[in-house]
């Protein structure tokens, strides 16, 4: 019980505490799980560090989880099934529609997911069903001369098209612009469409 007494008295009080903690942190400094070491600002920052890169970890699996199971509850089309979204924003004129087998002059623009321009062509000439530049010639069938139409690309789209495949990953989604410059009907039986 003298021992807890003299605790009590403020001059003996303070040196005990400096004296444990001298003890407690700095006492052993080779020994890397002493508490000096623990505490000390290369360690916090070190561990902090740690700790964010296991946060962004499961942030990242817990946001992909959420995506899977909203995929599944809404019964959307998993990446295997990935579309082109096609969008007409002009219709152009004309009666005569871009056929397998009509030979097609048109521009376009890619851009990435952002928006940022990727690729821009003032005129191309297709031969539809040639397989030449097979995303374009497959999304633009049904246009009419001036027409112009938007399709995406999902990033998870799956193609036979290597260029395609590469700019997707690097890229992530895409999204195509095109105007159709000019329609020449095919005349003969076309050998190249399904």
């Amino acid at each position: 019980m003298k021992i807890f007494e003299l605790l009590k008295n403020p001059l003996i009080k303070i040196p005990a505490i400096l004296l444990i903690l001298y003890f407690g942190l700095f006492h052993d400094k080779t020994n890397p799980e002493s508490l000096g070491n623990r505490l000390s600002p290369d360690k916090i920052k070190k561990n902090f560090g740690e700790m964010q890169e296991k946060t962004k970890y499961i942030v990242v699996n817990v946001h992909e989880a959420q995506v899977v199971a909203k995929v599944k509850k809404e019964g959307q089309h998993s990446a295997q099934d990935a579309k082109v979204l096609i969008k007409d924003v002009e219709d152009g004129s004309g009666e005569q529609k871009l056929e397998c087998g009509d030979v097609a002059r048109v521009s376009y623009s890619i851009y990435d997911q952002s928006g940022k321009q990727l690729e821009f062509l003032a005129s191309e000439q297709l031969l539809e069903g040639s397989k030449n530049n097979p995303i374009i010639e497959e999304n633009i069938i049904g246009m009419k001369q001036g027409g112009i139409r938007s399709f995406d690309i999902p990033k998870d789209f799956k193609t036979d098209d290597k260029k395609l495949l590469q700019t997707l990953q690097f890229n992530g989604s895409l999204k195509y612009q095109v105007t159709l410059l000019d329609l020449k009907k095919s005349v003969s039986p076309n050998n190249f469409c399904k």
